[in-house]
């Protein structure tokens, strides 16, 4: 059973629909190396063939959210965008080209929590969440 179909079984075992457009979006995003804008995604289910209006985009995006399927990413232009929720042990952040606009999943070895720990007993500060990025060149852009 690969990822969306995982996330599939337990959206429904939680009493949730896996309508059409819902299941596209978490083959789309299960196959995606980084995260999409509502744009993108339908663009992405235009290719499909799966024609929605920006609302409802939105709303089954919020709601995929809300259930804890997916993570909402601000990379810092102010573009919300999307991507499969990460486990709970689990830290990846983004590497960004300022020049192409690529951004990449990375994966950072060591114990991220531990920085959190260490926030919380220094300066009282209860971390929910967490964003790391990284801005600047690609392979491609240097």
């Amino acid at each position: 059973m690969n990822h969306s179909e995982t996330i599939i079984r337990r959206l429904q075992i939680q009493g949730e629909r896996v309508t059409l457009v819902r299941r596209a979006l978490l083959e789309i995003l299960s196959a995606a190396s980084s995260p999409f804008s509502a744009e993108e995604l339908q663009t992405r289910l235009a290719a499909r063939r799966i024609k929605i209006n920006k609302t409802t985009a939105y709303r089954q995006l919020e709601n995929l959210v809300r259930l804890a399927v997916l993570d909402e990413v601000r990379l810092g232009d102010r573009v919300v965008r999307y991507e499969l929720a990460s486990a709970e042990d689990s830290h990846h952040h983004h590497l960004i080209c300022t020049a192409c606009g690529k951004i990449e999943d990375v994966e950072l070895p060591g114990d991220v929590s531990r920085y959190e720990k260490e926030i919380k007993r220094r300066k009282k500060f209860t971390v929910l969440r967490h964003s790391l990025e990284f801005f600047g060149l690609c392979k491609k852009c240097q």
